[in-house]
């Protein structure tokens, strides 16, 4: 979608160590094992050896059920992946601790797969840390849903960045992986390759919905209760000190996501 996070307002109270670890793994297997996506027969070695599918997966190799979560397709692909792994991880892990988080992260990846699998079973690989991703934002949800994001608004030689509600821009997506979700469960036993352009829209919602109620085991509460923002009664941004534009911008972005939400919505149902 066009609307991409950059940063929130949540400030951390520890290091996120895990979330370094995450994003210089998923670094180094796409430069080094998937050659950067620039030499096509390396990349889809990498995805032949370490993605996961339902041939490997009845032959034993359970491996790649954390492999697959540090491949990607394409240079966009990776850089999306890390965008999102950036400005949502650091507070899960915060609120959760650092082994926690790195059991959650394994599990979301783990139980995120399992529906590309049942939908396209046998040999077609499912790559990319999308799922576990999701998880990250399905926790981040139940835990900060009213944290402002902030995203970029692209206007001529200028460019704002505007705050959005978190529930507000997870349900933005989560409405469009839903929409995804439901097309891939009308194809299934159909062929269908679930690497590069493809999107496993299946791996997105489960492991959105795994993270929400993860949280409620996973959450510290001690901690969550000394972080102004956490929950349904955490502080609001203060924007008294933001130009007039950005903060007129909010309302408008808002009533454009909602708008968009409710359009699409409007059209699926008419197109049935």
């Amino acid at each position: 979608m066009a609307i991409v996070p950059i940063h929130d307002d949540n400030p951390s109270f520890s290091k996120p160590y895990v979330l370094w670890a995450l994003l210089a793994f998923n670094t180094i297997a796409w430069l080094f094992l998937q050659g950067a996506g620039l030499d096509d027969h390396q990349l889809s070695k990498s995805i032949a050896n370490f993605g996961i599918s339902g041939d490997a997966v009845l032959s034993g190799e359970f491996y790649r059920f954390i492999t697959h979560a540090f491949l990607h397709g394409s240079w966009s692909h990776f850089l999306f992946n890390m965008l999102f792994l950036w400005v949502f991880a650091n507070d899960v892990e915060d609120a959760i601790g650092h082994k926690k988080f790195i059991v959650f992260y394994a599990l979301a990846s783990t139980v995120s797969s399992l529906p590309e699998l049942i939908i396209n079973p046998g040999n077609v690989p499912l790559i990319g840390a999308s799922g576990a991703i999701s998880a990250v934002m399905g926790a981040y949800l139940l835990m900060y849903p009213k944290v402002r994001v902030y995203v970029p608004l692209f206007l001529i030689f200028r460019i704002f960045l505007v705050p959005v509600p978190a529930i507000l821009l997870m349900l933005f997506y989560l409405f469009f992986d839903v929409l995804g979700f439901a097309a891939e469960l009308e194809s299934i036993g159909q062929a269908a390759h679930l690497s590069g352009l493809n999107v496993a829209y299946g791996a997105h919602v489960i492991g959105f919905a795994f993270g929400f109620l993860a949280a409620f085991i996973f959450k510290n509460n001690e901690v969550l209760s000394q972080q102004p923002h956490a929950g349904w009664y955490g502080q609001k941004l203060d924007e008294s000190n933001m130009p007039k534009f950005i903060k007129c911008s909010v309302d408008v972005l808002n009533k454009i996501i909602l708008g968009v939400i409710v359009l699409a919505l409007i059209i699926v149902v008419i197109t049935k």
